[in-house]
């Protein structure tokens, strides 16, 4: 090996052990059961403090220190919970971040926005909120409720399935094939990008990974693995889950001391890439892009065919279950998959 790589590669490993080190003896000394104290003042009645724990991310994705809180709402309603905190560093002199979600009635439709991402919860369901430690301090927190009623969004009329084109289904049992539809988004320097989705139906309980196509020559349906993880359940299930979307905002001292907003419009996204439905939730997947260009889609205009775009119905495979605990935030709800 060349040898100044080699110390930069010596050093750089000496440095990340050291950031972990640090981080690790420093989770030893924040004080969770304070920190419990005053999130439950702020929680009142409306929610409760099943368990705490404080979690670091692998160097991989970080390194990150948390304080994860599992809580069970006691209300249906909107919640907001904000916290802040002081920097200790240069770029920011402290930061607010806050955590909204929804939460309906005991069986409610919960209608994940993304895989894993969730913004709507039940009563019974145990949602986890990250609040980020590091070296950050004088934490504060607050909530801001409104007991709106939430209710489930009401559903299109589900098409007669005996006039869909029904592909052949493996998951059948689990997800019921609705609909498929194409959209198109046109380049600026001409040609365009086509889309296409399928929307199913959950109906009994199961676990899968589910391969969606527009052939069969998938390199995910050859290779008989990967596709996306789905775990249908009972409706009235509950279910633990990371309150996925938050939004940050930080703040600076001017030279005259006072603070002011200097990064606003922020978010943290808590992804997992395992798909929790209920019986009765819809949901509809991608499963084709294509990209053509200004050339092609000239010829298309001159033989009047751009506008004919067929909504051929998705190939469909089932494969194993197989879920990835090291995926982005998995590792969260890992031990909690129904």
């Amino acid at each position: 090996m060349n040898k100044p790589l080699f110390l930069t590669a010596g050093c750089l490993l000496l440095l990340l052990a050291g950031i972990s080190t640090a981080q690790k003896s420093q989770s030893k000394t924040i004080d969770t059961e304070l920190l419990r104290t005053r999130l439950t003042a702020a929680f009142g009645d409306h929610l409760t403090i099943t368990k705490h724990a404080t979690t670091q991310r692998s160097n991989w994705h970080g390194g990150q220190l948390f304080w994860l809180v599992y809580v069970q709402p006691k209300r249906v309603g909107h919640f907001a919970i904000k916290y802040r905190y002081n920097f200790n560093g240069s770029l920011y002199s402290h930061v607010e971040r806050e955590l909204p979600f929804r939460v309906g009635k005991q069986g409610c439709l919960r209608s994940p926005q993304e895989n894993g991402l969730y913004g709507k919860f039940c009563l019974g369901d145990t949602i986890i909120l990250p609040i980020a430690i590091e070296n950050f301090t004088e934490h504060e927190f607050s909530l801001k409720f409104t007991d709106e009623d939430v209710r489930d969004e009401p559903a299109s009329p589900s098409t007669d399935q005996s006039f869909v084109n029904q592909p052949p289904n493996p998951v059948a049992d689990h997800l019921v094939y609705l609909s498929n539809r194409s959209a198109v988004s046109l380049h600026r320097a001409g040609g365009y990008t086509l889309n296409r989705y399928a929307t199913f139906e959950a109906r009994k309980p199961g676990r899968f990974n589910l391969a969606l196509s527009s052939s069969e020559i998938s390199p995910i349906v050859k290779a008989k693995r990967g596709g996306i993880t789905i775990i249908v359940v009972e409706r009235t299930t509950p279910i633990t889950a990371i309150a996925g979307r938050e939004h940050v905002e930080g703040f600076s001292k001017g030279y005259d001391g006072r603070e002011y907003s200097s990064s606003s419009g922020g978010g943290t996204s808590y992804l997992t890439n395992v798909l929790i439905l209920q019986s009765g939730d819809r949901f509809t997947f991608e499963y084709d892009s294509e990209s053509h260009s200004a050339d092609y889609e000239r010829k298309e205009r001159a033989a009047a065919t751009f506008d004919k775009q067929t909504n051929k119905p998705p190939v469909i495979h089932k494969l194993p279950f197989a879920f990835d605990p090291n995926w982005d935030y998995n590792e969260w709800i890992k031990n909690y998959l129904p």
